[in-house]
């Protein structure tokens, strides 16, 4: 049914975004195309961009530099959630022993 269908593509993103948070770059691609969907669901985009910057690591830096100063609103109308997620993903990727530091690894 087209219900089950749907349900299965977003749980599908979802375990996309899982695997990127792990650091599996395969999905790379995926969670960038999850990104740049400007029809998609802005909370999941934002999840999608920070599983990207940790699946692609460097190779993150040039979207997560564009969408420094996106302005797409979320639940928090004063804190546009790509932009958020940007700066903070920026400043792991370019702070490796501070993310290290705070996740206790």
């Amino acid at each position: 049914s087209r219900m089950t269908t749907a349900a299965d593509e977003k749980a599908l993103k979802w375990l996309t975004i899982a695997s990127g948070m792990a650091g599996d770059e395969s999905h790379a691609p995926a969670l960038q195309k999850i990104v740049e969907d400007g029809g998609e669901d802005i909370s999941l985009r934002a999840e999608a961009l920070r599983a990207y910057a940790r699946a692609a690591k460097a190779a993150a830096i040039p979207l997560l530099e564009r969408l420094l100063d996106d302005k797409t609103a979320g639940p928090d109308p004063l804190r546009p959630p790509l932009a958020v997620v940007s700066r903070s993903e920026l400043h792991g990727l370019r702070n490796p022993e501070k993310r290290r530091e705070l996740l206790g690894k």
